[in-house]
């Protein structure tokens, strides 16, 4: 009997090991200004939040933060995310830059812990003057 309660008991701690060393995913999607004009960011979440955020010129703003339950070391499609995307600068020209696009984002992944599994993906859009 007290064998199959020290089984039972090594078995729950085993799965609890394996659930908390799962890690995660930390996605940051910035914009990079690199324009003359300040620009507004106008997007819709895919679980339906609004965004709207002023970068001005030489400036990068993190437009949306999500995380996701495991470490996953390949780039993703920051485009996904969105229902809604685009861009405006002060002068009332709108950004012709695909963002769905996957080449269009410039995507570096970061291993911050190794165990559990911490991985920081940031995905940053550059706007430039041509791109209006």
């Amino acid at each position: 009997m007290f064998n199959k309660i020290l089984k039972g008991s090594f078995s729950i701690i085993v799965l609890g090991s394996l659930f908390s060393c799962e890690g995660q995913t930390d996605y940051y999607t910035q914009v990079n200004n690199r324009t003359q004009n300040p620009i507004t960011v106008y997007a819709i979440t895919d679980f339906n939040s609004s965004i709207q955020t002023e970068i001005q010129p030489g400036e990068t703003s993190n437009i949306l933060s999500t995380e996701q339950r495991g470490g996953n070391t390949f780039l993703t499609n920051p485009s996904t995310r969105f229902t809604s995307f685009y861009i405006v600068n002060n002068l009332g020209d709108t950004c012709l830059k695909d963002h769905t696009n996957q080449q269009s984002w410039d995507g570096v992944i970061s291993r911050i812990r190794k165990m559990p599994s911490i991985i920081e993906q940031t995905y940053t859009l550059i706007v430039i003057p041509e791109d209006f």
